[in-house]
């Protein structure tokens, strides 16, 4: 990875402390669960990004259709939420983890010898598809957090790092950024089901104290 990456990378990492120092943040505040999926997310942001234009052409044109996809996708997530509901932590990390394996085995390649509506339908599907599943896990959490500001700054700042963390295709490929996005909900789902299990706990205690 060149030098001139990896210096304005550090500075940007380095000043992103500064406002964490000024708030006097402390590690027992940061929902971890909410950072990793933040970092998976923003991976996976970048990541369609430069896939779509690879196929498509890296124009001002192209951009906005993958960037309007995305958020379109994260709306329907939200929408569908609400009916969606019963679906357990579960089942929606097993749908992101397999979505994300797609991602990593499918080649983009063979999309070349259909026609531009097909390559257009294939490629956003594909690449849509763990940024719904993790929209669907985000806004189930999103809306059982204590704190919500604490959940987003802690999201926002996990955000962060997976921006650095996608210069790591430079070394790796872009397609093995799927590996990274994958690890880092994995670490994700460890950190969420030690919380909902820690809670659980503490509800049969107050349960079992109870006259």
């Amino acid at each position: 990875m060149p030098f001139h990456y990896l210096l304005p990378l550090f500075v940007i990492f380095a000043l992103s402390i500064i406002p964490l120092r000024t708030t006097q943040l402390k590690v027992q505040d940061v929902s971890w669960h909410l950072f990793f999926m933040g970092a998976a997310f923003l991976l996976l942001e970048t990541k369609a990004v430069t896939t779509l234009a690879l196929i498509f052409g890296s124009t001002w044109v192209v951009n906005s259709i993958v960037v309007g996809c995305i958020l379109v996708t994260i709306l329907m997530a939200n929408l569908l939420i609400s009916r969606l509901v019963h679906l357990s932590f579960s089942f929606l990390y097993a749908g992101l983890f397999a979505a994300l394996i797609l991602n990593f085995y499918f080649s983009f390649a063979t999309l070349f010898r259909f026609h531009w509506n097909v390559q257009v339908l294939i490629s956003s599907t594909i690449v849509g598809l763990p940024i719904f599943f993790a929209a669907l896990i985000f806004a189930k959490v999103f809306a059982e957090v204590p704190s919500p500001s604490s959940a987003l700054a802690s999201n926002l700042f996990g955000g962060l790092v997976g921006g650095l963390l996608e210069y790591l295709d430079m070394w790796t490929g872009l397609r093995w950024l799927n590996l990274v996005a994958l690890f880092l909900y994995i670490i994700s789902s460890v950190f969420l089901f030690v919380r909902m299990r820690s809670c659980q706990a503490r509800t049969m205690d107050a349960m079992t104290i109870q006259p």
